[in-house]
């Protein structure tokens, strides 16, 4: 189809069976159906743009289904959403979804309010520089949570916002109270451990765990219907302008903490698609404790890797539930000749399932884990049977103990078992300069070509 091509109107038609939308901002709604030749949620006639609003922002995974099933008629299903930089900066779209958001009373402040960083002269007080602080919302924003973290669990860190609130005088001779600090003061504090942060906050006032970088002020859950399945190969530093910024003003000791560390891969657009996630039933763990399943994926567009994390509690017995959407095997088994996605963002190892460590009385170091693949079909729901898995114990003696020690245990393996490191980065992630200009992408840079066939092939 031509972007500007003239077409006839049609009433009444009807999809083939097995057609399925593509969610994004309706910005994009010509592209995904010129380029595509898919089926927008959301077009430029602004058809669909406060749902696709109410999607994008959303605050969890459940309540972003509600909004799709509310649009969707029965045999309708939405498959994939794309995400650009753009959409997920708040120093370029992020802006626009809130206006036509509707779920919440909510305004833009409540996701990002600026702080200023204040220069004093013998003129007067000026404005230095300034860069805006995110709140947990932000964070907890369908179309962040994807773009920022691929669908994968963030926790909180001892990572504290301070300010002071200040009465300044605009031109028209108007007052404004405003986030501030001092043109040589560091917005950003670290703390040893969470605990601490929180009683800073507490006794402060004006300040906040979290909103810098990839920071939040709560932990973030992972998603457990969504996986990263393509990035673009074109990359945008300016989605990280206003991190660079948050940056600037923390001082050069945390600047690589929160602009350089943790830097997502600001792929121009990302594109992910819902699964139902392979369901993993596991047993084997101490009771009421939080196991941790991680797997790192590599983005060969971009060359980068990510890690995806999801935690679970256990029950009475040890026992616990993951719903996982990413797939570690049998990518060749489906694609597009059978209906199914051309995924290009693979596993580089299998999942990793730990329990914290802890130690017992002899000084032993335990740990519960297990490594396992997930299949594609179980990602995909073809293969409905759960992944039956049981966690080992693995102890390791303290420094200068002999072999043969008391463990407390009859277990004898020593072996231990590492996630990947989620607070790996890579160089390609990272870029110094502070310039450019946020223009819209030319329509090659959305690529569709992982989608699977525009209607899909049942069996």
């Amino acid at each position: 189809m031509e972007y500007y091509g003239a077409y006839e109107r049609t009433d009444d038609f009807e999809y083939p069976e097995g057609a399925y939308g593509v969610m994004s901002w309706w910005d994009y709604g010509h592209w995904i159906t010129t380029q595509s030749q898919r089926i927008p949620n959301a077009n430029p006639f602004q058809q669909g743009a406060t749902n696709a609003a109410n999607y994008l922002l959303a605050p969890n995974e459940s309540q972003a289904q509600d909004v799709l099933d509310r649009r969707a008629d029965a045999g309708e299903e939405t498959r994939y959403v794309m995400v650009d930089y753009q959409m997920a900066s708040v120093t370029s779209k992020f802006s626009a979804p809130v206006t036509f958001y509707d779920d919440e009373n909510v305004s833009y402040n409540d996701f990002a309010e600026t702080v200023y960083s204040l220069q004093e002269t013998e003129q007067g007080t000026f404005v230095d520089r300034s860069s805006q602080v995110y709140d947990q919302r932000y964070y907890d924003s369908l179309m962040v949570r994807l773009y920022r973290y691929h669908g994968s669990a963030q926790q909180a860190q001892p990572i504290v916002v301070d300010w002071e609130t200040r009465e300044l005088t605009a031109g028209d001779g108007s007052t404004v109270d405003v986030r501030t600090v001092g043109d040589n003061e560091s917005m950003v504090k670290r703390f040893p451990n969470m605990s601490a942060a929180r009683a800073y906050v507490e006794e402060d006032g004006s300040a906040q765990i979290g909103g810098v970088g990839p920071f939040p002020s709560e932990d973030v859950p992972a998603l457990k219907h969504y996986r990263l399945v393509k990035a673009s190969e074109a990359q945008n530093p300016n989605f990280q302008l206003n991190d660079r910024r948050q940056a600037a003003m923390a001082g050069d000791q945390l600047y690589g903490l929160i602009y350089q560390t943790s830097a997502t891969s600001p792929n121009w657009v990302k594109t992910f698609e819902k699964v139902p996630g392979a369901t993993v039933e596991g047993s084997g763990a101490p009771a009421n404790t939080e196991v941790t399943a991680s797997v790192e994926m590599r983005m060969p567009n971009s060359n980068s890797t990510f890690v995806y994390t999801q935690h679970a509690q256990t029950n009475d017995d040890g026992e616990f539930t993951l719903t996982l959407p990413y797939s570690t095997t049998g990518y060749d088994e489906f694609g597009p000749e059978n209906g199914y996605t051309n995924v290009s963002v693979r596993a580089n190892t299998s999942y990793t399932v730990t329990t914290p460590s802890t130690t017992n009385a002899s000084g032993y170091t335990v740990q519960y884990g297990q490594e396992f693949n997930v299949s594609e079909g179980a990602v995909l729901g073809v293969d409905e049977e759960p992944v039956q898995i049981t966690l080992e114990k693995r102890t390791q003696a303290p420094e200068g103990a002999q072999n043969d020690s008391d463990t407390n245990s009859t277990d004898t393996n020593s072996s231990s078992l590492t996630a990947p490191d989620s607070l790996s980065v890579d160089s390609s992630t990272v870029d110094s300069t502070d310039a450019g200009s946020v223009d819209g992408p030319s329509s090659s840079v959305l690529t569709t070509d992982a989608f699977g066939p525009a209607a899909r092939v049942t069996n």
